[in-house]
């Protein structure tokens, strides 16, 4: 509280934004999911079970926090995952928001293909990444959907507005959309934060305007897997401990998931690791 004259100011508390990605689906190796119908697919029987997990653990670090509304995209991924979030937190959330604007990339013919069936295709092929000229990158829109400089402006527009007009609202999301979240924030190009949004998998990103932090500790979502990970302090021993405890795995969706959450964490702890704490 600041006094002016005769007055008290109260400083108004900066608007924030609780986000998180959506659980796990089932997808072919290598294929491209965006937001067009053809890659709109429903959260996998593994991913059900995670988004109740997931849903539980909100519940507890949120506790009684004043939820404004719960935001997610139109794609069922998002949605499913954000229904069992407000299973958990009703009374505390007046609604839910289903807004497209804050969707996944739109990846024109590109979605439901994998990258081996693009590169047979004549036309196609010319769009994946690595056959574009660099300098012409952010700009390609020849697979009919969203150039990444559209898509990157979309989502920092949509979020700026949820800024302003959602404050503590909770947005169930996309990982493409976390990396742009994050690579702006970070002052950083997209490119070079290309799927670091799996770090913070499983956890609850807390966005401002300028500054964004994950809450909690970077193995806290593995903790809940492995109950043997709580008794160990060392980070780099609960890095490796839980390398051994995915390799053990029967479930491979779960141990396919779970092990590229967990060489993001590697590979961000390597070149930010400021970020992950």
């Amino acid at each position: 509280m600041e006094k002016a004259g005769n007055f008290e100011i109260k400083k108004q508390e900066e608007s924030c934004l609780f986000v998180v990605h959506h659980s796990p689906i089932d997808k072919r190796k290598h294929e491209i999911i965006g937001s067009r119908e053809e890659s709109n697919h429903d959260l996998s029987s593994y991913g059900e079970k995670e988004a109740v997990i997931r849903a539980e653990e909100f519940q507890k670090i949120l506790g009684k926090t004043a939820i404004e509304s719960i935001i997610t995209s139109n794609l069922n991924r998002s949605i499913d995952s954000a229904y069992q979030i407000y299973d958990k937190l009703e009374d505390q959330i007046p609604t839910v928001i289903i807004d497209p604007d804050s969707t996944a990339q739109n990846f024109g013919e590109m979605e439901g293909k994998t990258m081996e069936e693009l590169e047979l295709d004549p036309k196609l092929k010319n769009c994946l990444w690595h056959n574009i000229n660099p300098e012409k990158l952010n700009d390609d829109k020849t697979h009919g959907g969203e150039s990444i400089t559209e898509f990157t402006n979309r989502i920092n527009q949509t979020f700026d507005q949820y800024l302003e007009e959602n404050k503590n609202s909770l947005v169930v999301t996309h990982g493409s959309v976390i990396d742009v979240l994050i690579a702006k924030r970070l002052n950083m190009n997209r490119a070079e934060v290309a799927g670091w949004n799996r770090a913070f998998e499983g956890r609850i990103i807390k966005l401002t305007q300028d500054n964004f932090e994950a809450i909690g500790k970077p193995m806290d979502y593995f903790e809940i897997h492995f109950s043997e990970l709580k008794t160990i302090n060392n980070f780099e021993e609960k890095i490796e401990l839980s390398k051994k405890l995915i390799s053990e795995l029967d479930n491979k969706n779960q141990k396919i998931h779970l092990g590229q959450i967990l060489e993001k964490i590697e590979e961000v702890y390597q070149k930010c690791p400021e970020i992950l704490q």
